[in-house]
């Protein structure tokens, strides 16, 4: 896919084709996480299924920073968040997208490899590809993943590292205010 991408004209490459892909993967990567999160999911096709459609559409989009194709992957997925303003303007749907892709963009750089135990949506990310579509596609969808671009992805993600974490610390202040609620709505209720 990155060949074709690379193989056409400049104008091709703009921001209407970004926002396309960064609104697929916005629709199908928080059905990739509810899969991952239900182990008991009666359809786990649809899991594997939606881990492929994150990863292709993942190896298409890491073509913006790697060839620094404008407008910047990272600017467009951060341009509304202000690391000064006290609210941010992604929803629920964008803030999974957004952590799904910086994880399928940055499988090492993981929470869980910090930890023993290896989460779900982890596992459908590393079979998904290549049961579906074999080890040599699989090899060329993770591209993007050689030691050598990551390093260029790391570098472009660096300018936008304070919107990131505005981003990260507003919805773990939301999580972490949902739980109080919860745990004081139990106690009140007992």
């Amino acid at each position: 896919m990155c060949t074709h991408l690379q193989g056409t004209k400049e104008q091709y490459r703009n921001k209407k084709l970004l926002t396309a892909l960064l609104r697929l993967h916005r629709e199908v990567s928080p059905r990739l996480a509810a899969c991952a999160a239900d182990l008991s999911f009666m359809f786990p096709s649809f899991a594997v299924s939606f881990g492929v459609v994150c990863q292709l559409i993942t190896s298409a989009l890491a073509c913006w920073p790697l060839y620094n194709w404008t407008p910047g992957l990272f600017h467009c997925l951060l341009e509304n968040v202000e690391p000064t303003n006290a609210s941010v303007p992604l929803g629920p749907k964008d803030a999974c997208s957004l952590l799904c892709l910086l994880g399928d963009l940055f499988p090492d750089e993981g929470i869980w490899m910090w930890n023993v135990e290896v989460p779900s949506l982890s596992a459908i990310r590393s079979l998904s590809t290549g049961t579906v579509l074999g080890p040599q596609v699989e090899k060329q969808v993770n591209w993007h993943l050689r030691p050598e671009h990551v390093a260029i992805l790391l570098v472009r993600l660096m300018p936008q590292l304070d919107r990131l974490a505005r981003v990260i610390d507003n919805f773990a202040t939301s999580v972490c205010t949902g739980f109080v609620n919860l745990y004081c709505f139990s106690v009140q209720s007992k």
